[in-house]
């Protein structure tokens, strides 16, 4: 964990994107790392995943706080599925394992937002945030 970590959000998130109650707190997730590495670019919003892979999709809404987090799971079975869905275009994607760091940024339970059935997590990352050293990669098909 470092202590200079500026708590500054990126320049794309709009103003006031993040909900009101999004919360500082540690939580154990998984994270599917798209590009098979744990490292800072395994952390990046869903958004700046469109921009890097270049994906024209309409469906994006950029009024969707979702759209600017980093997406986390509290279930194995969740990162598991989705795990199975990404592996069909990228397969060198894993999944790592760790916890939420206050010190980089706030997370909220999406079904508390969204209604969503799964255990999906937001979590809103500073801009110099770099999680990927509490991370460990696991292998979500054991038992």
């Amino acid at each position: 964990m470092s202590d200079c970590v500026e708590k500054k959000f990126p320049s794309f998130f709009p103003e006031n994107i993040i909900p009101e109650d999004a919360e500082y707190r540690e939580e154990k997730v998984y994270r599917i790392c798209r590009w098979g590495k744990i490292d800072k670019d395994a952390f990046i919003s869903t958004y700046e995943e469109y921009i890097r892979e270049n994906i024209q999709n309409k469906d994006l809404d950029l009024s969707d706080p979702g759209t600017y987090s980093t997406s986390t799971f509290f279930n194995k079975r969740d990162a598991r599925k989705i795990l199975k869905c990404i592996s069909r275009y990228k397969p060198a994607a894993i999944v790592a394992l760790g916890k939420t760091n206050p010190e980089y940024g706030p997370i909220q339970v999406t079904k508390n937002r969204t209604g969503q059935k799964n255990s999906h997590v937001d979590w809103w990352l500073y801009e110099q945030a770099d999680p990927s050293d509490e991370f460990e990669e696991v292998d979500v098909y054991e038992k």
